[in-house]
């Protein structure tokens, strides 16, 4: 088989990037495993905080180029945050990110976010729109969502 000449393989090169997901565990879902969170319902405003701290900033020392996070709230990312300009309602910043967001349409009010680090890459101007990604349903228990998000660098 000859190599391949083609202008597209000659200029195209492999560029590494760092990959991250994380279960936020929203807090609706709590209560379903009390024993692994050492209370008798919803876990309280206080063990939220703590969880959601540590989380924030595994994933700020982590620094990924692209994070992925499942069973996001309003508790951990609101809908209406700017992480450039104000920290995550746990106090922690992520400015080195653009987040991207889909909230389920079910009683849960969590969903999928993706987090894109500013300077590595950017949405495609060409593509669809991140607010047009794909809410799949599921079984009795709701809606769950999906992040789509086309970038490149």
């Amino acid at each position: 088989m000859p190599n391949d000449t083609s202008s597209t393989s000659a200029t195209c090169r492999a560029l590494p990037f760092t990959f991250l997901t994380w279960n936020i565990f929203g807090h609706v879902h709590t209560f379903y495993n009390a024993a692994a969170h050492k209370s008798k319902g919803h876990e309280s405003s206080a063990q939220r905080q703590h969880r959601h701290t540590a989380i924030a900033k595994a994933v700020a020392r982590l620094d990924a180029d692209i994070v992925a996070l499942q069973e996001v709230d309003k508790y951990f990312l609101p809908p209406d945050v700017d992480l450039q300009q104000d920290p995550l309602p746990c106090g922690v910043g992520l400015s080195q990110y653009t987040p991207f967001r889909v909230y389920a349409y079910s009683h849960t009010n969590e969903g999928t976010a993706v987090l894109l680090k500013r300077g590595v890459f950017e949405v495609d101007p060409d593509a669809p729109s991140p607010a047009e990604a794909s809410v799949a349903e599921s079984t009795a228990s709701g809606k769950k969502t999906a992040t789509v998000v086309w970038a490149r660098r």
